[in-house]
């Protein structure tokens, strides 16, 4: 009986996934990143949106606050600083993952907070 329990509930998690998280690649590459970020703008639910920049800047809004930044690639993690509202809002390098519609971004080189944006 129990193990029928578990059986079930371990059926009850993969069906709540998201379907595309599976099909989530990791960006390891500046050249990659390039083709497949770089030139478009990326947007949430909340209203916030990002635009990348092939020259290395990037320009948005976050929480109502204009955003304005730098990108850079080092090793295999996408490295940002920017200003948002007037405020540094300092550096960090993430793990970046994309799907060909969803942008998955993990801050503190993917031990951190997760941001989730779509491509517009």
């Amino acid at each position: 009986m129990k193990r029928t329990i578990l059986s079930a509930m371990a059926v009850g998690v993969l069906c709540m996934s998201p379907a595309h998280s599976e099909a989530m690649k990791r960006i390891k590459t500046e050249a990659d990143y390039r083709a497949l970020i770089v030139g478009n703008t990326f947007g949430n639910e909340k209203g916030d949106w990002v635009t990348v920049n092939a020259d290395g800047s990037m320009n948005g809004q976050f929480g109502g606050k204009e955003f304005s930044g730098k990108w850079l690639w080092k090793g295999s993690y996408w490295c940002r600083n920017g200003v948002l509202g007037g405020q540094e809002i300092g550096s960090d390098c993430q793990v970046v993952e994309f799907d060909g519609r969803t942008l998955r971004n993990v801050r503190k080189k993917g031990k951190g907070d997760t941001a989730l944006f779509t491509l517009k």
